[in-house]
């Protein structure tokens, strides 16, 4: 079980450090144990994010994306309508 006040060993440095989710740092506790250096975590969902994990096992920060999902509706309703050529 994760939650707030459990130990995981990764120092969290972001600016708003209560405002990480549990599924990112599992995330970053996980690949840190198994790369066991540097790292970023991607993991796909609504959004696509990518978590910076320092050669010291810090979650430095994230970036986030559109999902696939969610790109590929928006793609399909703003695209041009392209035609093909018989």
């Amino acid at each position: 079980m994760i939650g707030p006040g459990v130990r995981t060993g990764v120092p969290i440095r972001t600016e708003n450090p209560h405002e990480v989710g549990a599924d990112r740092l599992v995330n970053a506790v996980a690949a840190y144990d198994r790369v066991g250096g540097a790292c970023i975590v991607v993991d796909f969902g609504t959004t696509i994010n990518y978590d910076v994990v320092s050669a010291e096992g810090e979650l430095l920060g994230a970036i986030f994306t559109p999902g696939i999902e969610i790109s590929m509706e928006a793609l399909a309703r703003r695209a041009a309508r392209l035609r093909t050529s018989r």
